[in-house]
Protein backbone atom coordinates (compact mmCIF):
# COMPACT_ATOMS: atom_id res chain seq x y z
CA UNK A 1 0.00 0.00 0.00
CA UNK A 2 2.91 2.49 0.69
CA UNK A 3 4.53 1.69 -2.70
CA UNK A 4 1.16 2.36 -4.30
CA UNK A 5 0.81 6.09 -2.08
CA UNK A 6 4.26 6.85 -3.65
CA UNK A 7 3.43 6.15 -7.41
CA UNK A 8 0.22 7.98 -6.77
CA UNK A 9 2.61 11.07 -5.48
CA UNK A 10 4.57 10.61 -8.33
CA UNK A 11 1.71 10.84 -10.75
CA UNK A 12 0.23 13.89 -9.06
CA UNK A 13 3.62 15.82 -8.91
CA UNK A 14 4.27 14.99 -12.85
CA UNK A 15 0.16 16.30 -13.64
CA UNK A 16 1.23 19.64 -11.85
CA UNK A 17 4.47 19.77 -13.83
CA UNK A 18 2.82 19.32 -17.07
CA UNK A 19 0.29 21.88 -16.19
CA UNK A 20 2.92 24.33 -14.87
CA UNK A 21 4.62 23.79 -18.09
CA UNK A 22 1.35 24.48 -20.19
CA UNK A 23 0.93 28.18 -18.18
CA UNK A 24 4.22 29.68 -18.40
CA UNK A 25 3.44 30.72 -21.95
CA UNK A 26 0.42 32.62 -21.29
CA UNK A 27 1.72 34.44 -18.54
CA UNK A 28 4.55 35.49 -20.38
CA UNK A 29 2.51 37.03 -22.62
CA UNK A 30 -0.26 38.37 -19.98
CA UNK A 31 2.93 40.06 -18.51
CA UNK A 32 4.50 41.35 -21.91
CA UNK A 33 0.61 43.08 -22.81
CA UNK A 34 0.75 44.28 -19.57
CA UNK A 35 4.28 45.89 -19.93
CA UNK A 36 3.34 47.20 -24.08
CA UNK A 37 0.07 48.54 -22.21
CA UNK A 38 1.96 50.85 -19.71
CA UNK A 39 4.89 51.92 -22.38
CA UNK A 40 2.05 52.63 -24.47
CA UNK A 41 0.47 54.93 -21.35
CA UNK A 42 4.09 56.37 -20.71
CA UNK A 43 4.91 57.31 -24.75
CA UNK A 44 1.24 58.50 -25.04
CA UNK A 45 1.68 61.32 -22.28
CA UNK A 46 5.13 62.55 -23.10
CA UNK A 47 4.70 62.39 -26.55
CA UNK A 48 1.40 63.62 -27.22
CA UNK A 49 -1.68 62.24 -29.21
CA UNK A 50 -0.36 64.63 -32.35
CA UNK A 51 -3.56 66.49 -32.30
CA UNK A 52 -2.98 70.15 -32.91
CA UNK A 53 -3.82 72.45 -30.15
CA UNK A 54 -2.24 75.73 -31.77
CA UNK A 55 -1.44 77.39 -35.04
CA UNK A 56 0.63 80.68 -35.34
CA UNK A 57 1.05 83.02 -38.05
CA UNK A 58 4.79 84.61 -37.68
CA UNK A 59 5.53 88.30 -38.36
CA UNK A 60 5.11 89.33 -42.25
CA UNK A 61 8.13 90.27 -44.48
CA UNK A 62 8.06 92.14 -47.52
CA UNK A 63 10.16 91.53 -50.38
CA UNK A 64 11.06 91.96 -53.89
CA UNK A 65 8.16 90.25 -55.09
CA UNK A 66 6.26 88.90 -52.62
CA UNK A 67 5.58 88.50 -49.11
CA UNK A 68 7.01 85.71 -46.77
CA UNK A 69 5.99 84.44 -43.05
CA UNK A 70 6.57 81.44 -40.34
CA UNK A 71 3.73 79.33 -39.33
CA UNK A 72 4.17 77.53 -35.98
CA UNK A 73 2.47 74.49 -34.31
CA UNK A 74 2.25 72.68 -31.24
CA UNK A 75 0.15 69.47 -30.21
CA UNK A 76 -0.79 67.58 -27.41
CA UNK A 77 1.57 66.81 -24.45
CA UNK A 78 5.92 66.61 -26.21
CA UNK A 79 5.03 65.76 -29.66
CA UNK A 80 5.45 67.89 -32.74
CA UNK A 81 3.68 68.30 -35.77
CA UNK A 82 3.84 67.21 -39.55
CA UNK A 83 1.44 68.15 -41.98
CA UNK A 84 -0.27 70.40 -44.43
CA UNK A 85 -1.90 74.00 -42.95
CA UNK A 86 -4.21 76.01 -44.78
CA UNK A 87 -3.15 79.27 -45.92
CA UNK A 88 -5.83 81.76 -46.86
CA UNK A 89 -5.61 85.82 -47.20
CA UNK A 90 -8.61 88.20 -47.35
CA UNK A 91 -8.85 91.95 -48.52
CA UNK A 92 -11.02 94.09 -46.88
CA UNK A 93 -14.69 93.92 -47.03
CA UNK A 94 -14.14 90.76 -49.46
CA UNK A 95 -15.50 87.70 -48.48
CA UNK A 96 -14.21 85.46 -50.18
CA UNK A 97 -10.36 84.83 -49.98
CA UNK A 98 -7.94 86.77 -52.58
CA UNK A 99 -5.55 84.10 -51.90
CA UNK A 100 -6.00 79.84 -50.66
CA UNK A 101 -2.59 78.03 -50.47
CA UNK A 102 -1.45 75.54 -47.93
CA UNK A 103 2.33 75.40 -46.50
CA UNK A 104 4.37 71.93 -45.25
CA UNK A 105 4.77 71.89 -41.65
CA UNK A 106 7.91 69.18 -40.53
CA UNK A 107 8.80 69.31 -36.73
CA UNK A 108 5.87 72.03 -35.40
CA UNK A 109 7.18 74.99 -37.75
CA UNK A 110 6.90 75.75 -41.62
CA UNK A 111 7.24 78.69 -44.10
CA UNK A 112 5.49 80.76 -46.67
CA UNK A 113 5.78 82.92 -49.64
CA UNK A 114 3.05 84.40 -51.74
CA UNK A 115 4.21 86.38 -54.40
CA UNK A 116 2.09 90.08 -54.80
CA UNK A 117 0.63 89.02 -58.17
CA UNK A 118 -1.08 86.22 -56.34
CA UNK A 119 -2.98 88.07 -54.28
CA UNK A 120 -2.89 92.22 -54.06
CA UNK A 121 -6.40 93.02 -55.03
CA UNK A 122 -5.48 96.71 -53.92
CA UNK A 123 -4.05 99.31 -51.02
CA UNK A 124 -5.42 98.85 -47.36
CA UNK A 125 -5.92 96.46 -44.98
CA UNK A 126 -5.11 92.30 -45.64
CA UNK A 127 -5.23 89.35 -43.02
CA UNK A 128 -3.52 86.31 -43.38
CA UNK A 129 -5.18 83.55 -41.68
CA UNK A 130 -3.61 79.88 -41.14
CA UNK A 131 -6.00 77.03 -39.61
CA UNK A 132 -6.39 73.24 -39.77
CA UNK A 133 -9.28 72.04 -38.67
CA UNK A 134 -10.51 74.42 -36.26
CA UNK A 135 -7.18 75.52 -34.98
CA UNK A 136 -6.37 79.09 -36.36
CA UNK A 137 -4.69 82.15 -35.91
CA UNK A 138 -4.23 85.22 -38.10
CA UNK A 139 -2.30 88.37 -38.31
CA UNK A 140 -3.20 91.76 -40.05
CA UNK A 141 -1.16 93.35 -42.90
CA UNK A 142 -1.32 96.96 -44.81
CA UNK A 143 -0.02 97.39 -48.21
CA UNK A 144 0.25 100.66 -49.57
CA UNK A 145 1.77 102.02 -52.57
CA UNK A 146 1.47 99.14 -54.64
CA UNK A 147 -2.07 98.92 -56.33
CA UNK A 148 -1.41 102.69 -56.93
CA UNK A 149 -3.00 103.80 -60.19
CA UNK A 150 -0.24 105.66 -61.66
CA UNK A 151 -0.67 108.20 -64.43
CA UNK A 152 1.74 107.68 -67.42
CA UNK A 153 2.49 110.70 -69.53
CA UNK A 154 4.13 110.97 -72.84
CA UNK A 155 4.18 113.80 -75.60
CA UNK A 156 6.55 115.41 -77.65
CA UNK A 157 8.04 117.46 -74.91
CA UNK A 158 9.37 114.05 -73.24
CA UNK A 159 11.26 112.68 -76.54
CA UNK A 160 14.59 113.56 -75.69
CA UNK A 161 16.98 113.68 -78.65
CA UNK A 162 20.61 111.43 -78.50
CA UNK A 163 22.14 113.20 -81.11
CA UNK A 164 24.78 110.82 -82.49
CA UNK A 165 27.46 111.12 -85.25
CA UNK A 166 25.10 110.65 -88.83
CA UNK A 167 21.78 109.84 -86.83
CA UNK A 168 19.14 110.91 -83.75
CA UNK A 169 17.63 109.20 -81.54
CA UNK A 170 14.44 109.64 -79.62
CA UNK A 171 14.40 108.34 -75.91
CA UNK A 172 10.37 107.81 -75.24
CA UNK A 173 10.11 108.68 -71.56
CA UNK A 174 6.82 107.42 -70.01
CA UNK A 175 6.85 109.59 -65.78
CA UNK A 176 4.70 107.78 -63.18
CA UNK A 177 3.51 109.61 -60.18
CA UNK A 178 2.77 107.45 -57.16
CA UNK A 179 -0.17 109.15 -55.87
CA UNK A 180 0.82 111.87 -54.26
CA UNK A 181 4.17 111.29 -53.30
CA UNK A 182 6.71 111.84 -55.69
CA UNK A 183 9.30 108.89 -55.52
CA UNK A 184 7.95 105.07 -54.17
CA UNK A 185 8.28 103.46 -50.61
CA UNK A 186 11.10 101.11 -50.50
CA UNK A 187 9.32 98.97 -48.02
CA UNK A 188 6.41 98.06 -50.57
CA UNK A 189 7.75 97.70 -53.88
CA UNK A 190 6.43 98.55 -57.04
CA UNK A 191 6.62 97.12 -60.76
CA UNK A 192 4.74 98.84 -63.66
CA UNK A 193 4.90 97.35 -66.85
CA UNK A 194 4.22 99.22 -70.28
CA UNK A 195 3.81 97.09 -73.58
CA UNK A 196 2.52 99.04 -76.68
CA UNK A 197 3.99 100.11 -80.24
CA UNK A 198 5.57 103.28 -81.61
CA UNK A 199 4.70 103.75 -85.01
CA UNK A 200 6.25 106.40 -87.59
CA UNK A 201 4.92 107.74 -90.11
CA UNK A 202 7.11 106.11 -92.62
CA UNK A 203 5.28 102.84 -91.55
CA UNK A 204 7.46 101.48 -89.55
CA UNK A 205 6.69 100.26 -86.25
CA UNK A 206 8.95 99.52 -82.95
CA UNK A 207 7.64 97.24 -80.24
CA UNK A 208 8.02 98.22 -76.79
CA UNK A 209 7.66 95.70 -73.92
CA UNK A 210 9.33 96.95 -70.91
CA UNK A 211 9.33 95.62 -67.89
CA UNK A 212 11.29 94.57 -64.05
CA UNK A 213 13.35 97.91 -64.06
CA UNK A 214 14.19 99.13 -60.93
CA UNK A 215 11.54 100.00 -58.80
CA UNK A 216 13.12 103.23 -57.62
CA UNK A 217 13.02 104.76 -61.18
CA UNK A 218 10.23 107.70 -61.87
CA UNK A 219 10.63 107.55 -65.29
CA UNK A 220 11.05 104.23 -67.98
CA UNK A 221 13.07 105.25 -70.71
CA UNK A 222 13.54 103.83 -74.05
CA UNK A 223 15.75 104.59 -77.00
CA UNK A 224 13.75 104.43 -80.26
CA UNK A 225 15.64 105.58 -83.51
CA UNK A 226 14.54 108.33 -85.22
CA UNK A 227 14.56 109.30 -88.83
CA UNK A 228 11.64 110.08 -90.53
CA UNK A 229 10.15 113.50 -89.77
CA UNK A 230 6.44 113.28 -89.08
CA UNK A 231 4.07 111.95 -86.91
CA UNK A 232 4.72 109.24 -84.57
CA UNK A 233 1.60 107.76 -82.26
CA UNK A 234 1.97 105.30 -79.31
CA UNK A 235 -0.83 102.56 -78.32
CA UNK A 236 -0.41 100.44 -75.47
CA UNK A 237 -0.96 100.03 -72.05
CA UNK A 238 0.22 99.95 -68.37
CA UNK A 239 -0.16 97.54 -66.11
CA UNK A 240 0.66 97.33 -62.48
CA UNK A 241 2.31 93.33 -62.43
CA UNK A 242 2.06 93.31 -58.56
CA UNK A 243 -1.95 92.97 -58.47
CA UNK A 244 -3.54 90.04 -59.66
CA UNK A 245 -4.92 89.19 -62.50
CA UNK A 246 -8.10 89.97 -61.84
CA UNK A 247 -7.73 92.68 -59.50
CA UNK A 248 -9.39 96.29 -61.11
CA UNK A 249 -6.23 98.15 -60.44
CA UNK A 250 -4.28 95.43 -62.94
CA UNK A 251 -4.42 97.41 -65.99
CA UNK A 252 -3.84 101.63 -64.82
CA UNK A 253 -3.94 103.13 -68.19
CA UNK A 254 -4.60 102.27 -71.82
CA UNK A 255 -3.51 104.42 -74.47
CA UNK A 256 -5.48 104.38 -77.72
CA UNK A 257 -3.42 106.91 -79.77
CA UNK A 258 -0.98 109.46 -78.19
CA UNK A 259 0.32 111.12 -80.97
CA UNK A 260 3.38 113.47 -81.55
CA UNK A 261 5.05 115.30 -84.31
CA UNK A 262 8.87 115.36 -84.31
CA UNK A 263 10.88 117.45 -86.59
CA UNK A 264 14.75 116.82 -86.02
CA UNK A 265 17.03 120.01 -86.36
CA UNK A 266 20.18 119.00 -89.42
CA UNK A 267 23.17 117.49 -87.81
CA UNK A 268 26.53 119.36 -89.77
CA UNK A 269 29.57 117.24 -90.59
CA UNK A 270 33.00 118.50 -92.07
CA UNK A 271 35.60 116.25 -93.03
CA UNK A 272 39.53 116.17 -91.54
CA UNK A 273 41.34 118.74 -91.18
CA UNK A 274 43.69 119.79 -94.38
CA UNK A 275 47.29 120.40 -95.47
CA UNK A 276 47.45 122.22 -98.55
CA UNK A 277 50.28 123.61 -100.61
CA UNK A 278 50.23 126.56 -102.96
CA UNK A 279 51.01 125.24 -106.94
CA UNK A 280 50.49 127.88 -109.53
CA UNK A 281 49.14 130.45 -107.42
CA UNK A 282 46.69 128.18 -105.91
CA UNK A 283 45.68 124.99 -103.77
CA UNK A 284 42.08 123.82 -104.16
CA UNK A 285 40.38 121.92 -101.28
CA UNK A 286 37.67 119.68 -101.88
CA UNK A 287 35.18 120.38 -99.27
CA UNK A 288 32.99 117.09 -98.42
CA UNK A 289 29.83 117.76 -95.95
CA UNK A 290 27.90 114.98 -97.34
CA UNK A 291 27.87 112.95 -93.68
CA UNK A 292 25.58 115.60 -92.83
CA UNK A 293 22.08 114.38 -91.79
CA UNK A 294 18.43 114.97 -91.13
CA UNK A 295 15.22 113.46 -91.43
CA UNK A 296 13.60 115.52 -94.06
CA UNK A 297 16.31 116.15 -96.19
CA UNK A 298 19.03 118.96 -96.25
CA UNK A 299 17.96 122.19 -98.21
CA UNK A 300 20.66 124.08 -98.30
CA UNK A 301 25.12 124.49 -97.05
CA UNK A 302 26.43 127.27 -95.60
CA UNK A 303 29.98 127.51 -95.76
CA UNK A 304 32.07 129.88 -93.79
CA UNK A 305 35.68 130.70 -94.07
CA UNK A 306 38.06 132.83 -92.29
CA UNK A 307 41.26 133.71 -92.79
CA UNK A 308 43.43 136.50 -94.95
CA UNK A 309 39.77 137.56 -96.03
CA UNK A 310 36.10 136.61 -94.94
CA UNK A 311 33.96 134.29 -97.40
CA UNK A 312 30.61 132.65 -97.15
CA UNK A 313 29.54 130.62 -100.06
CA UNK A 314 25.96 128.57 -99.82
CA UNK A 315 25.14 125.49 -101.74
CA UNK A 316 22.85 123.11 -102.83
CA UNK A 317 25.19 120.31 -102.67
CA UNK A 318 27.17 118.61 -100.12
CA UNK A 319 30.58 119.37 -101.69
CA UNK A 320 32.55 122.41 -102.52
CA UNK A 321 35.49 123.47 -104.56
CA UNK A 322 37.37 126.66 -102.87
CA UNK A 323 40.68 127.85 -104.32
CA UNK A 324 43.25 129.74 -101.77
CA UNK A 325 45.38 131.93 -103.57
CA UNK A 326 47.95 132.67 -100.18
CA UNK A 327 49.62 131.13 -97.61
CA UNK A 328 47.57 131.12 -94.07
CA UNK A 329 45.59 129.19 -91.64
CA UNK A 330 42.13 129.06 -92.75
CA UNK A 331 38.76 128.51 -90.47
CA UNK A 332 35.62 126.74 -92.16
CA UNK A 333 32.69 126.33 -90.00
CA UNK A 334 29.15 124.69 -92.10
CA UNK A 335 25.67 125.18 -91.40
CA UNK A 336 23.20 122.93 -92.62
CA UNK A 337 19.72 124.05 -92.57
CA UNK A 338 16.41 121.92 -93.78
CA UNK A 339 13.02 122.65 -95.60
CA UNK A 340 11.04 123.64 -92.23
CA UNK A 341 14.00 126.58 -91.80
CA UNK A 342 15.83 124.33 -88.88
CA UNK A 343 19.62 125.11 -88.68
CA UNK A 344 22.22 122.56 -87.41
CA UNK A 345 23.61 123.42 -83.72
CA UNK A 346 27.41 124.32 -83.70
CA UNK A 347 29.47 121.54 -82.99
CA UNK A 348 33.58 122.15 -83.22
CA UNK A 349 34.78 118.90 -83.08
CA UNK A 350 32.68 117.70 -86.64
CA UNK A 351 30.94 120.80 -88.28
CA UNK A 352 34.53 122.50 -88.32
CA UNK A 353 37.86 122.34 -89.63
CA UNK A 354 41.24 123.64 -90.38
CA UNK A 355 42.87 123.77 -93.63
CA UNK A 356 46.64 125.20 -93.69
CA UNK A 357 48.17 126.43 -97.10
CA UNK A 358 51.84 126.46 -97.19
Amino acid sequence: MARSGRLYEKETRDEESEEAKRAHPILIVAVTLVVLILVGAIIYFLLGSGDLNSVVVGNVEKGADGISFPIYTSVDGAGEYDGEIIIEIFYQDLEEPVYHGTTSIKDDSGFHTVAYDDFVWGNGEYEIHARHGGIEDFIPMRIDSVADRITPSWSGQNMDLSRMTHDYHVEVRIGYMFGERSYPDPEDPQLYSFKGTLSGPDGNKVDIDSHDYPANLLVLSRTINHTVKGTYMLVGSVTNVFCHPDSPFRTVQVVENSTFSFDAPPFAVLGDDLELTLEGGYATAELDASGSWDDSGIESYVWYISGDADDTITTNNPTLEYQFTSTGTYYISLEVRDDSGNISEQNAEISTMTVHVS
